[in-house]
Order: C-alpha cells, then structure tokens, then sequence
C-alpha cells in the first residue's frame, strides 16, 4: 500500500447548480485536502478520501457566494466541509439536506440535485515510497 494524495496544482472541485430550472451556476472550491491507500497490484482495494472547506467555495459573485455559504445553503460555519469516500458519500456529521425550498414563478429556484465533480492527479508521498522500499 503506498500513501497517495491529490497534486493541488493539478487538481480542481466543480459544482453545478440550475437557477430557476434556466441558467446553471457554476462554481469551485479552493481547499481540499486528498488521502489515498493505493496498492499498484490490487487496484480494487484501493480508497481515495476527499475533505472540501466550504468555506472555499467561488461563484465569481462575492453576494452569491455569501448567499451560499450562508444559513440558507452551506451554513459553512456549522458545516465547515465536505467530505468524499470512493465508495460513497457520507456526511461528516448531521445530514443537514437543504430545505430551501423557494419557487418563483411556479419554478423551483435552486435544483434539488447538485453536481460536484473532482479532478485530479494522485502524487505518492516519498516518505510511503522509502518505507515501502525498506
């Protein structure tokens, strides 16, 4: 087993969202710390974990942002981040599931499915590497 994690100059966290059923906004998170178990024989035991501040999170609109990271979405001081098991998504705590539930115009303003992608490059650690050749 080697200790891999995620190279941050090759890595990005996207997410997508539809606004009012229309326009999808999109945006990215910053800081994320990445760990991985990888044995190169057994690929399929592997485990890959992902840990996103929510407070990162970047619209490209400093109010939206604000907006998001609020009580009303993220509530990013209570939910402080994100995390991602390779075999399934688990919260760090509570389920928080939104409740934001607005409609405007016999539309929902915020879809109930939210698209999170990442993408990126795993790096072994030297250290895994030297133990491992020890």
């Amino acid at each position: 087993m080697g200790n891999w994690q995620l190279d941050p100059y090759h890595t990005q966290v996207e997410f997508s969202a539809k606004h009012l059923g229309m326009m999808t906004v999109r945006g990215y998170f910053d800081e994320l710390s990445t760990a991985a178990d990888i044995d190169p024989d057994h690929p399929e035991t592997a485990s890959v974990e992902a840990t996103i501040s929510t407070a990162s999170l970047r619209t490209n609109n400093g109010v939206r942002d604000n907006d998001i990271k609020s009580s009303n979405f993220l509530e990013v001081d209570k939910y402080p981040f994100i995390k991602f098991k390779s075999t399934s998504v688990e919260p760090s705590g509570q389920d928080f599931g939104l409740s934001f539930n607005a409609i405007l115009d016999g539309r929902m303003v915020v879809s109930e499915e939210i698209q999170i992608a990442i993408e990126g490059e795993l790096v072994e650690q030297p250290q895994a590497a030297e133990a491992a050749g020890n």
